[in-house]
């Protein structure tokens, strides 16, 4: 319902917008129709819940016991470039070679 009355409120603002002459350039807003525009609360049947998914379904826990990080990533790794940079990219050559 309070999905209904914000486009309701912004397509009776926006439509003498769109409907005015060339020349109109200013709109008035007041605060009581941009509260209406703005107050918004979602249904309770999209906010987040742990361990459901959006149709209701039960899903796994995130934290599995045994799951930890078993992997310990490198401090420190290198890359070998095989192909000529500069040749490739056009690149001028250093003025000191």
């Amino acid at each position: 319902m309070r999905i209904a009355i914000a486009i309701s409120a912004f397509v009776l603002l926006t439509l003498p917008v769109l409907t005015a002459p060339a020349h109109a350039a200013t709109v008035t807003v007041t605060k009581k129709e941009c509260r209406h525009v703005v107050a918004h609360t979602p249904h309770a049947s999209v906010a987040y819940t742990p361990g459901v998914t959006a149709g209701g379904r039960a899903v796994a826990p995130t934290n599995l016991g045994g799951s930890g990080n078993l992997v310990k990533p490198p401090t420190e790794f290198s890359i070998e470039i095989n192909i000529n940079l500069q040749q490739r990219f056009g690149l001028p050559a250093n003025k000191g070679q």
